[in-house]
């Protein structure tokens, strides 16, 4: 029809000598028909403005109703045209040009103006609402924009789909979403955009596997469009993270689903990252999985990528942080940390409490355990009640070997959770430190109970079972029931374990076996180089005190700065109990394994 027009406009420049009584009723007549030509080839925003200068010349000229009319119609078409056009540009660009604010006034003036003309166009109602809901625009005008190109659209599926989408975006309910969400993918089972959403809807209410569906297909019919790509990779994150208890006979082949669902999760950021060169947000999520893959190097890379794209993100400088300290750089973690807080000094307070929990233990790392115990008491007054913070400076207490004070911290864990299986453990090994041994064996006990596959507990309560001086506290079955389990749990890859199961059968007057057990327990020390000299020292004499037929004992009757090395039992009178053996150095953030 619009050709018609067009072609009805050219014949009145052709005609002009015929009807010059016409011209004479029409003064706008000439710049109207110079605007219809050059609309015919009109393709940039200045072609447009010439030809909306003309348009309105023309009317302000004067028309007949006729031409009015016309003229009307090719104004607004214009406008719509000027007006998408530079709408488009507010989302095309990521990230946002920091000028689009100014963009969708322009934007939005142009389409206004020409739904004053025509207010039955729905490609500019739609564009009007999807300006309207970006930060500080007119809900109320979205909503309105909305309802009215749903209401014109109902015979063009694509457009009807469009509008449900962004109408959906401004549901809170999420089953009312949802339903708006169902409709326009009904309405256009295309629409990338719709299932897309809808993939989000359901990862929100963790349907992953409806996620993951529409997502797959939304990344199908839209394969350069980066959000799609970036949500199926954060879905297969999700995915991958997720642990099914009824499928845990099957740990291997749980591991390798997870390491596909990654390495197609990274495969995506990759592309993301290919099709968003500017995004910072691909680099980030490729961080997070080299870091659980435990591949750290490219996931520092990575993220130094994300903090480059976009400096002063506090998420980013935390989680490059916890990488820079598996990668052992503990001062570049730190100052990322501290960085973190000095952007950000007025985060949320749990978010801080993780913050400060994270920089006290880089604190202890570096050795400073002092300031690690100041940090977490400032975090104490502040979160009394929060039983990780008092648990975290139990670990600093026994860190320094400030038994007394580690146990009342743990405590006053263990009156606010009597069942808090950490708590029981480390207060047990803290007993052990201290000689308590009845104390430590009945903590020891009820962790193992609630940590039944714990082989840092089996070990430490076998290990008291069958060196303990006291008479009336050895059980020699008990302990090698708990040392086997231990060594399987470990797959007999643990020395100071392997030893444990050897004084166990020391204790039951199985000498063979105990020598056996030891001599291997030395042997797999002496294959790490990396292990403490003292340490193998010590399995050493464990074993030289078998092949004299002497069990081992040890007690530790006070906490000292510095344990004295044990030697074996010369006889079984109290007054040659021992101190107990040396140990590897106790990460702060753990207790680790140990045999005291």
């Amino acid at each position: 029809m619009l050709q018609i027009i067009r072609a009805w406009s050219l014949s009145l420049l052709l005609m002009a000598s015929v009807c010059g009584g016409l011209q004479a009723q029409n003064p706008g007549l000439e710049d109207l028909d110079q605007a219809t030509v050059l609309k015919l080839t009109a393709q940039s925003p200045s072609d447009w403005a010439k030809v909306i200068d003309l348009c309105e010349s023309a009317l302000a000229k004067g028309l007949d109703e006729g031409h009015q009319k016309f003229a009307e119609q090719l104004l607004a078409s214009t406008r719509i045209r000027r007006g998408v056009f530079i709408g488009e540009q507010v989302f095309r660009q990521v990230p946002p040009s920091p000028m689009w604010p100014q963009y969708r006034v322009v934007a939005l003036r142009d389409l206004e103006r020409a739904l004053e003309l025509d207010p039955d166009q729905v490609e500019a109602l739609i564009m009007v609402a999807r300006l309207n809901l970006l930060p500080e625009g007119d809900a109320q005008r979205a909503a309105s924009a909305l309802d009215k190109a749903i209401e014109l659209s109902e015979d063009e599926p694509a457009a009807k789909a469009r509008g449900l989408v962004l109408k959906a975006t401004i549901e809170e309910d999420d089953e009312a979403k949802l339903a708006l969400l169902d409709e326009a993918v009904k309405a256009n089972p295309e629409s990338a955009e719709a299932l897309r959403m809808r993939g989000a809807v359901h990862a929100d209410a963790n349907r992953l596997d409806k996620a993951q569906a529409d997502l797959r297909k939304a990344v199908q019919l839209a394969p350069e469009q980066p959000v799609g790509l970036l949500s199926l990779g954060m879905v297969l994150m999700e995915e991958a993270m997720k642990r099914d208890p009824a499928a845990e006979p099957a740990a291997e082949k749980i591991e390798e689903k997870q390491k596909t669902l990654l390495d197609e999760a990274l495969d995506l950021f990759q592309k993301t990252a290919q099709l968003a060169p500017k995004a910072a947000q691909p680099w980030v999520q490729m961080g997070q999985i080299y870091a659980m893959k435990s591949e750290f190097k490219p996931a520092l890379e990575a993220l130094n990528k994300a903090y480059q794209l976009e400096p002063g993100k506090v998420a980013t400088l935390l989680l490059r942080a916890s990488v820079q300290q598996e990668l052992g750089d503990n001062e570049a973690a730190l100052a990322d940390v501290d960085r973190a807080l000095e952007l950000n000094p007025d985060m949320e307070d749990e978010m801080k409490g993780r913050v400060m929990k994270f920089r006290a233990m880089l604190l202890a790392n570096r050795g400073d355990f002092a300031a690690a115990i100041k940090e977490l008491q400032q975090l104490e007054k502040s979160f009394p009640k929060d039983l990780a913070v008092i648990l975290q400076l139990g670990t600093f207490y026994t860190s320094q070997e400030n038994y007394a004070a580690a146990i009342k911290k743990y405590d006053e864990v263990l009156k606010s959770d009597p069942n808090n299986a950490a708590a029981l453990r480390l207060r047990g090994d803290a007993y052990l430190s201290i000689g308590k041994h009845s104390e430590a064996i009945a903590d020891l006990e009820k962790a193992a109970q609630l940590m039944p596959d714990d082989a840092g507990t089996l070990n430490n309560l076998a290990w008291v079972l069958c060196t303990s001086p006291t008479d009336e506290l050895r059980d020699a079955k008990r302990a090698i029931e708990l040392a086997t389990k231990a060594c399987e749990l470990t797959e007999y890859k643990a020395a100071y374990i392997l030893s444990t199961l050897a004084a166990a059968y020391a204790e039951s007057g199985d000498m063979k076996t105990a020598i056996e057990w030891s001599e291997k327990a030395v042997q797999l020390a002496e294959s790490q180089p990396d292990d403490d000299p003292a340490t193998l020292q010590h399995l050493k004499d464990e074993l030289e005190s078998y092949k004299q037929g002497k069990p081992w004992r040890e007690l530790m009757t006070a906490p000292e700065p510095k344990r004295e090395q044990q030697k074996p039992e010369e006889d079984k009178k109290p007054k040659d109990e021992k101190k107990p053996k040396e140990e590897k150095k106790q990460e702060p953030a753990e207790a680790e394994e140990k045999k005291s």
